[in-house]
C-alpha cells in the first residue's frame, strides 16, 4: 500500500512538473525573454501528453508594441505572427532537458504573418548582420532533429516603404502551404528540402522547391519556382508606393526562376512571359503625374518591352541574376528581393 502511494505520489508530482513546464504562462515567459521587450507574446492554451509525446498550443501570437510601429520610435523592420494551432508529435521533454530537441512532425495551422521594412528610418548604430537559419541552427548548443514541419493555410503580407516614400508598397502571399523536411544540425548527409505552394498577390499560383544545406558554414541554397498567370495590374499595390510606377494594362503569363545562392551571392536566371504591358510613372507620394513624370513615362515606354517575347517567332528575354545579400536581409526576404528585381528588370520598369 505504501509503495502504491509512493508511485501515485511520484506520478502526480511528475504530472505537475510537466504541466508547469508546458503551461502557456511558462512558455510565454520564455518567449518574451527571447524576442525582447519590444514585442508582446500570448498563448491561448497549451497541453502536453506525456504518453503520446505530443504538444499542442492554440492561439499563439507575437507582435510589436504600437510604440515601435508608429511615430518617432518606430522600428526600421518588424514582424508579427498569429498561429491558430501548433501541434508537435514525437517530442520528449526528457530529451529537451538533456539539450536535445527531437520531434517527428511540427504542424503550424492558420499562420497569419506580417513583415514590415521602412527605409525612411536610418539605422541605429553600425549595420548588423542578420543570422541566417543555417548559422542559427549550427550555433546552437542543443542537438536538433525535426523530421517534418508543415505549414497549412498561411497568409503573409510584406510591406516596404521607400527611403523617400510616405506609404509602403505591399504584397501578399496567400493560401500558403509548405512542407519542410530534415530540419537538423545532426545530419549533414542531405539538405533540408522545402516545398511551397501559394498565391502571389492572392491570385497567381506559385510552386517552389528550396534545397538548403543547414549544416554548411556559409549559405548554400538552391531554389526553383514557377508562377502562373495574373493581371499585371496586381503589382500596383507594391509598385505605386514603392517605385512610383503604375501598371495600366497587361497580363503576366508565367514566371520561371532558377537560382543558386553561395556565400551570400545569388546567381541564376529568371524568365517572365507577358503581353500587352502598359505603365506610367508618377509621384509615389501624391500619386499624381507632373509634366516631368509624363515625359519620363513617354521615354520609358520607348525603351520598355510591352510583351515578352515581343514577337511569337522570337526567343523571349531571359534575365541573368546576380545579387549580393544585404547584411540585414533574412533569407526569405533575400529570395523575394532577388526575384522581384529580375521581374522588374524584365518588365522594364527599373
Amino acid at each position: 500500500m505504501i509503495t502504491g502511494a509512493v508511485v501515485i505520489g511520484v506520478v502526480l508530482a511528475a504530472t505537475g512538473v510537466v504541466r508547469h513546464f508546458t503551461s502557456a504562462s511558462y512558455i510565454e515567459g520564455h518567449l518574451r525573454r527571447a524576442v525582447g521587450p519590444r514585442y508582446h507574446v500570448t498563448i491561448g492554451s497549451s497541453h502536453y501528453d506525456l504518453l503520446d509525446r505530443t504538444f499542442v498550443a492554440r492561439n499563439f501570437s507575437v507582435w510589436p508594441d504600437t510604440v515601435y510601429t508608429q511615430g518617432k520610435s518606430r522600428l526600421r523592420k518588424w514582424y508579427a505572427a498569429d498561429v491558430s494551432s501548433l501541434h508537435i508529435t514525437g517530442v520528449s521533454l526528457w530529451s529537451i532537458w538533456r539539450g536535445r530537441f527531437f520531434a517527428d512532425t511540427v504542424t503550424i495551422d492558420g499562420l497569419r504573418g506580417e513583415i514590415s521594412f521602412d527605409r525612411t528610418i536610418s539605422r541605429s548604430g553600425p549595420l548588423k548582420r542578420v543570422r541566417q537559419p543555417h548559422e542559427w541552427l549550427t550555433g546552437l548548443n542543443a542537438r536538433v532533429n525535426i523530421g517534418m514541419i508543415r505549414v497549412r493555410d498561411g497568409h503573409i503580407r510584406y510591406a516596404e516603404r521607400a527611403y523617400n516614400g510616405t506609404r509602403p508598397g505591399t504584397f501578399v502571399f496567400g493560401k500558403l502551404n509548405a512542407t519542410i523536411d530534415n530540419v537538423s544540425n545532426q545530419d549533414a548527409s542531405k539538405p533540408c528540402v522545402i516545398d511551397v505552394t501559394s498565391r502571389l498577390a492572392d491570385e497567381a499560383p506559385i510552386t517552389a522547391r528550396f534545397e538548403y544545406d543547414l549544416n554548411a558554414p556559409t549559405m548554400h541554397l538552391d531554389y526553383r519556382a514557377r508562377v502562373g498567370g495574373m493581371a499585371a495590374t496586381s503589382l500596383n499595390e507594391l509598385l505605386v508606393n514603392l517605385a512610383g510606377v503604375r501598371v495600366t494594362e497587361g497580363n503576366i503569363d508565367s514566371l520561371y526562376v532558377d537560382v543558386k545562392a553561395r556565400e551570400d551571392v545569388a546567381t541564376g536566371t529568371l524568365l517572365v512571359l507577358y503581353h500587352d504591358l502598359g505603365f506610367e510613372l508618377l509621384d509615389k507620394n501624391s500619386h499624381d503625374q507632373s509634366l516631368e513624370d509624363k515625359v519620363r513615362s513617354f521615354m520609358s515606354k520607348k525603351k520598355a518591352r510591352d510583351s515578352n517575347p515581343e514577337d511569337p517567332d522570337e526567343q523571349p528575354l531571359v534575365i541573368t541574376l546576380r545579387r549580393p545579400r544585404e547584411p540585414e536581409f533574412f533569407v526569405a526576404r533575400y529570395v523575394w528581393q532577388t526575384v522581384r528585381e529580375g521581374l522588374l528588370m524584365t518588365l522594364g520598369v527599373i
